[in-house]
């Protein structure tokens, strides 16, 4: 009987284990990619003569084109190799296609810029106070490459838990022996 546990409490510690390393690594899929200037005029306004564009990080446009939330998904300005993925989007600004654009320095994939806090791709008084990631302003024909986030790989919290447990039955065991 013992020896079954024990058995029992070794396989389960390699099999939860062997889960628990998987999230270090998560897969990732491509689903598509778009260039920054495809995005909405930055000038569209509403009836009131508001501005409507929006303000989207790298993460954030690739949930509003292909579905999900911004988590759902990684962006990389090197192409649709997993990879290769470098977690950077190419935005453009308000008045400054240079910052993360033009000048080859790309942002990270979660940046959102957006001083005055409404959403919107308009802030007139400055340059430089909004970026989108997906926005038709200047002619910034940069390529983002999405990718989602494979959530199979991420281990359940649960398995986390039980190699914790095997592997203390398993130390409880040896100490036993000796």
């Amino acid at each position: 009987m013992k020896t079954n546990l024990k058995k029992l409490a070794a396989a389960s510690a390699i099999a939860a284990l062997a889960l628990a390393s998987q999230s270090a690594h998560a897969g990732y899929t491509f689903v598509g990619s778009w260039f920054v200037d495809s995005g909405p005029n930055w000038s569209a306004t509403d009836a009131s003569g508001h501005y409507t564009t929006k303000v989207y990080s790298g993460r954030e446009a690739a949930a509003a084109m292909f579905g999900g939330n911004a988590s759902d998904y990684v962006i990389s300005t090197q192409g649709s190799d997993a990879s290769l993925i470098d977690f950077k989007a190419w935005m453009d600004g308000w008045g400054d296609p240079v910052t993360y654009g033009t000048s080859g320095n790309a942002a990270a994939d979660d940046l959102h810029i957006d001083v005055d806090g409404d959403g919107l791709y308009a802030i007139p008084e400055d340059t430089g106070n909004a970026f989108s990631a997906w926005v038709s302003d200047h002619r910034l024909h940069l390529e983002n490459f999405a990718f989602r986030v494979d959530a199979t790989t991420v281990p359940e919290p649960g398995a986390l838990a039980l190699a914790g447990l095997a592997l203390a039955g398993l130390a409880a065991a040896r100490r036993k022996r000796a």
